[in-house]
């Protein structure tokens, strides 16, 4: 996948995402609490918006260095990896919150 100017982001994107999911494995092996909510705000701010912007930046036509196709490659790969890090996200919400709240923010009461 040539992601061209992209490349730079697109790798972090790559890393942050085989990161996040090592870390989430680790994470609900060990049942650690902090690091389940250390790991919800790292997708929401590292995983998340990145990508988020480098597509918007994509369809917007604001970069017209790519052609159609590529430009489509390259928006579903990066929604591919944000989607391998919400499922890991959600996972790891499991840790602190119920089952029936899984992938939903934690409850107050249960914040300590």
């Amino acid at each position: 996948l040539d992601c061209e100017s992209f490349e730079d982001n697109v790798s972090k994107i790559e890393n942050s995402a085989k990161e996040f999911l090592n870390k989430t494995i680790s994470t609900f092996k060990s049942q650690d609490i902090a690091s389940a909510r250390e790991l919800m705000q790292e997708y929401k701010t590292d995983i998340s918006s990145e990508s988020a912007e480098l597509v918007n930046s994509i369809i917007s036509g604001s970069n017209n260095e790519f052609t159609s196709d590529q430009a489509s490659v390259i928006c579903l790969y990066l929604r591919y990896l944000k989607r391998i890090s919400a499922h890991s996200r959600n996972l790891v919400s499991s840790i602190v919150n119920p089952f029936d709240r899984i992938g939903y923010p934690q409850k107050e009461s249960q914040k300590h």
